[in-house]
Protein backbone atom coordinates (compact mmCIF):
# COMPACT_ATOMS: atom_id res chain seq x y z
CA UNK A 1 0.00 0.00 0.00
CA UNK A 2 1.44 3.61 -0.52
CA UNK A 3 0.97 4.27 2.83
CA UNK A 4 3.99 1.76 3.64
CA UNK A 5 5.80 3.48 1.29
CA UNK A 6 5.49 6.96 2.61
CA UNK A 7 6.13 8.56 6.30
CA UNK A 8 7.74 6.54 8.75
CA UNK A 9 8.33 3.14 5.90
CA UNK A 10 10.76 6.15 3.76
CA UNK A 11 14.60 5.26 4.53
CA UNK A 12 14.88 8.66 3.14
CA UNK A 13 13.47 10.45 5.95
CA UNK A 14 15.19 11.17 9.18
CA UNK A 15 13.65 10.02 12.38
CA UNK A 16 12.45 13.49 13.27
CA UNK A 17 10.46 13.14 10.30
CA UNK A 18 8.14 10.25 11.60
CA UNK A 19 4.41 10.20 12.08
CA UNK A 20 3.70 7.29 14.26
CA UNK A 21 0.08 7.19 14.04
CA UNK A 22 -0.32 6.53 10.25
CA UNK A 23 1.56 3.14 10.57
CA UNK A 24 -0.03 2.32 14.00
CA UNK A 25 -3.28 2.72 12.33
CA UNK A 26 -2.55 0.97 8.87
CA UNK A 27 -1.08 -1.91 11.27
CA UNK A 28 -4.64 -1.57 12.78
CA UNK A 29 -6.34 -1.87 10.02
CA UNK A 30 -4.30 -4.52 8.47
CA UNK A 31 -4.83 -7.04 11.90
CA UNK A 32 -8.53 -5.93 12.28
CA UNK A 33 -9.21 -7.61 8.97
CA UNK A 34 -7.17 -10.96 9.12
CA UNK A 35 -9.94 -13.13 10.04
CA UNK A 36 -11.84 -11.99 6.08
CA UNK A 37 -8.97 -12.36 4.40
CA UNK A 38 -6.48 -14.56 3.60
CA UNK A 39 -3.49 -12.65 2.78
CA UNK A 40 -0.21 -13.64 4.18
CA UNK A 41 0.88 -10.23 2.74
CA UNK A 42 -0.72 -8.33 4.56
CA UNK A 43 0.10 -9.46 7.63
CA UNK A 44 3.88 -9.72 6.95
CA UNK A 45 3.52 -5.47 6.19
CA UNK A 46 1.42 -5.26 9.38
CA UNK A 47 4.56 -6.37 11.13
CA UNK A 48 6.83 -4.31 9.01
CA UNK A 49 5.11 -1.16 10.69
CA UNK A 50 4.60 -3.10 13.97
CA UNK A 51 9.02 -3.85 14.05
CA UNK A 52 9.64 -0.24 12.77
CA UNK A 53 7.66 1.52 15.94
CA UNK A 54 9.12 -0.72 18.30
CA UNK A 55 12.62 0.22 17.09
CA UNK A 56 11.44 4.11 17.12
CA UNK A 57 10.29 3.52 20.69
CA UNK A 58 11.71 5.54 23.34
CA UNK A 59 13.38 4.06 26.69
CA UNK A 60 11.14 6.03 28.60
CA UNK A 61 8.50 3.84 26.68
CA UNK A 62 7.19 7.17 24.93
CA UNK A 63 6.30 7.79 21.02
CA UNK A 64 6.97 12.10 20.60
CA UNK A 65 5.09 13.87 18.47
CA UNK A 66 7.11 15.93 15.78
CA UNK A 67 5.90 19.20 14.20
CA UNK A 68 7.87 21.98 11.97
CA UNK A 69 9.84 24.20 14.16
CA UNK A 70 8.44 27.31 11.84
CA UNK A 71 4.67 26.46 10.92
CA UNK A 72 4.82 29.10 8.80
CA UNK A 73 7.98 28.79 6.63
CA UNK A 74 7.87 26.84 3.50
CA UNK A 75 10.27 24.42 4.38
CA UNK A 76 11.24 24.15 8.63
CA UNK A 77 13.16 21.27 9.80
CA UNK A 78 11.04 18.95 11.89
CA UNK A 79 10.97 19.33 15.98
CA UNK A 80 10.19 17.16 19.10
CA UNK A 81 6.88 19.28 20.01
CA UNK A 82 6.15 17.28 23.18
CA UNK A 83 6.43 13.87 24.76
CA UNK A 84 4.89 14.76 27.86
CA UNK A 85 1.52 14.52 27.62
CA UNK A 86 1.86 12.95 23.55
CA UNK A 87 -1.31 10.56 24.94
CA UNK A 88 -2.77 10.20 21.73
CA UNK A 89 0.62 8.81 19.52
CA UNK A 90 1.05 6.79 22.63
CA UNK A 91 -2.61 5.49 22.89
CA UNK A 92 -2.34 4.65 18.65
CA UNK A 93 0.69 2.99 19.38
CA UNK A 94 -0.39 1.11 22.80
CA UNK A 95 -3.83 -0.21 20.60
CA UNK A 96 -1.58 -1.34 17.40
CA UNK A 97 0.61 -3.52 19.43
CA UNK A 98 -2.20 -5.12 21.80
CA UNK A 99 -3.73 -6.10 18.30
CA UNK A 100 -0.18 -7.58 17.07
CA UNK A 101 0.52 -9.33 20.69
CA UNK A 102 -3.22 -10.73 19.82
CA UNK A 103 -2.22 -11.80 16.21
CA UNK A 104 1.09 -12.89 16.25
CA UNK A 105 1.45 -13.88 20.00
CA UNK A 106 4.93 -11.52 19.71
CA UNK A 107 5.53 -10.66 23.55
CA UNK A 108 7.81 -7.82 22.14
CA UNK A 109 4.81 -6.09 20.67
CA UNK A 110 2.79 -6.75 24.72
CA UNK A 111 6.11 -5.52 25.93
CA UNK A 112 6.04 -2.45 23.68
CA UNK A 113 2.54 -1.48 24.56
CA UNK A 114 3.58 -2.26 28.73
CA UNK A 115 6.08 0.47 28.15
CA UNK A 116 3.96 3.31 26.61
CA UNK A 117 1.34 2.26 29.57
CA UNK A 118 4.16 2.55 31.94
CA UNK A 119 5.04 6.31 30.54
CA UNK A 120 1.65 7.60 30.25
CA UNK A 121 1.34 5.85 34.08
CA UNK A 122 4.03 8.71 34.96
CA UNK A 123 2.35 11.64 33.38
CA UNK A 124 -0.45 13.50 35.09
CA UNK A 125 -3.73 14.11 32.95
CA UNK A 126 -3.78 15.96 29.81
CA UNK A 127 -5.78 19.46 29.51
CA UNK A 128 -7.34 18.02 27.12
CA UNK A 129 -9.63 15.57 27.67
CA UNK A 130 -9.67 13.72 23.61
CA UNK A 131 -5.79 13.21 24.98
CA UNK A 132 -6.26 11.55 27.83
CA UNK A 133 -9.40 9.23 26.23
CA UNK A 134 -6.24 7.36 24.45
CA UNK A 135 -4.69 5.88 26.96
CA UNK A 136 -8.37 4.12 27.96
CA UNK A 137 -8.39 2.94 24.15
CA UNK A 138 -5.64 0.59 25.93
CA UNK A 139 -4.33 0.73 28.92
CA UNK A 140 -7.86 -1.29 30.31
CA UNK A 141 -7.12 -4.57 27.84
CA UNK A 142 -3.45 -4.06 28.57
CA UNK A 143 -4.44 -4.23 32.53
CA UNK A 144 -6.32 -7.83 31.37
CA UNK A 145 -3.61 -9.30 29.81
CA UNK A 146 -0.95 -8.72 31.77
CA UNK A 147 -2.69 -9.08 34.82
CA UNK A 148 -1.21 -5.81 35.89
CA UNK A 149 -4.06 -3.58 37.80
CA UNK A 150 -1.62 -0.31 37.21
CA UNK A 151 -2.71 0.12 33.52
CA UNK A 152 -6.61 0.02 34.31
CA UNK A 153 -5.86 2.33 37.56
CA UNK A 154 -4.48 4.97 35.24
CA UNK A 155 -7.19 4.45 33.10
CA UNK A 156 -9.31 5.55 35.49
CA UNK A 157 -7.59 8.62 36.78
CA UNK A 158 -6.86 9.88 33.39
CA UNK A 159 -10.86 9.26 33.29
CA UNK A 160 -11.60 11.30 36.58
CA UNK A 161 -9.09 13.67 36.26
CA UNK A 162 -9.44 14.81 32.29
CA UNK A 163 -12.43 13.49 30.62
CA UNK A 164 -15.23 13.52 32.68
CA UNK A 165 -14.59 17.17 34.86
CA UNK A 166 -15.41 18.23 30.87
CA UNK A 167 -18.66 16.74 29.94
CA UNK A 168 -21.41 18.72 30.06
CA UNK A 169 -25.13 18.35 30.85
CA UNK A 170 -26.08 18.05 26.64
CA UNK A 171 -23.86 15.54 26.04
CA UNK A 172 -20.91 17.91 24.90
CA UNK A 173 -17.56 18.34 25.84
CA UNK A 174 -15.94 21.72 26.59
CA UNK A 175 -13.77 23.71 24.34
CA UNK A 176 -12.89 21.96 21.13
CA UNK A 177 -13.51 18.87 22.25
CA UNK A 178 -17.67 19.20 21.49
CA UNK A 179 -16.76 18.52 17.29
CA UNK A 180 -17.67 15.23 17.02
CA UNK A 181 -14.60 13.82 15.59
CA UNK A 182 -13.05 14.56 19.05
CA UNK A 183 -16.29 13.03 20.89
CA UNK A 184 -15.72 10.09 19.08
CA UNK A 185 -12.68 9.41 20.28
CA UNK A 186 -13.61 9.98 23.48
CA UNK A 187 -16.17 7.48 23.26
CA UNK A 188 -13.38 4.91 22.14
CA UNK A 189 -12.42 5.51 25.26
CA UNK A 190 -15.26 5.28 27.29
CA UNK A 191 -16.06 1.83 25.46
CA UNK A 192 -12.93 0.56 26.27
CA UNK A 193 -12.48 1.55 29.76
CA UNK A 194 -16.13 0.47 30.29
CA UNK A 195 -15.57 -3.37 28.85
CA UNK A 196 -12.66 -4.10 31.51
CA UNK A 197 -14.41 -2.33 34.82
CA UNK A 198 -16.54 -4.90 36.88
CA UNK A 199 -19.85 -5.90 36.32
CA UNK A 200 -22.81 -4.30 38.23
CA UNK A 201 -19.93 -1.66 40.00
CA UNK A 202 -20.71 2.11 40.94
CA UNK A 203 -17.71 3.04 38.38
CA UNK A 204 -19.05 0.93 35.21
CA UNK A 205 -22.72 2.68 35.71
CA UNK A 206 -21.19 5.77 36.20
CA UNK A 207 -19.21 5.58 32.32
CA UNK A 208 -22.07 4.34 30.87
CA UNK A 209 -24.16 7.17 32.01
CA UNK A 210 -21.42 9.84 30.57
CA UNK A 211 -21.40 7.25 27.30
CA UNK A 212 -25.14 7.61 27.23
CA UNK A 213 -25.26 11.26 27.28
CA UNK A 214 -22.46 11.43 24.84
CA UNK A 215 -24.22 9.39 22.08
CA UNK A 216 -27.15 10.99 22.49
CA UNK A 217 -25.83 14.16 21.24
CA UNK A 218 -24.02 12.75 18.45
CA UNK A 219 -26.98 10.69 17.29
CA UNK A 220 -29.32 14.25 17.76
CA UNK A 221 -26.41 15.69 15.32
CA UNK A 222 -27.76 13.09 12.73
CA UNK A 223 -30.81 15.51 12.67
CA UNK A 224 -33.43 12.87 13.22
CA UNK A 225 -36.95 13.12 12.69
CA UNK A 226 -39.55 13.97 15.64
CA UNK A 227 -40.72 10.56 15.55
CA UNK A 228 -37.21 9.09 15.57
CA UNK A 229 -36.25 11.27 18.87
CA UNK A 230 -37.75 8.33 20.98
CA UNK A 231 -35.58 6.14 19.86
CA UNK A 232 -32.43 7.81 21.59
CA UNK A 233 -30.34 5.63 23.96
CA UNK A 234 -31.34 5.69 27.52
Amino acid sequence: PEGLRSGIHRPDLQVSEAAYDQPALIATALLAVRGNFDKPDWMSQARTCLDRLATEQRADGSMPVWLPGDPFAEASPRVEMHSRDCFYMNGLVGRAMLDGYEAFADDRYLEAAARIGDFNGRQPPSHNANYNAFCLIFQPELSRITGTPRYLHDAIAKYDGGIRPGHLLNGEWTGHNRHTNYMGIIGWGLGELGKELPPRSARKAEVKRHSTRMMNCLLQRLEPAPEQLGKLLH
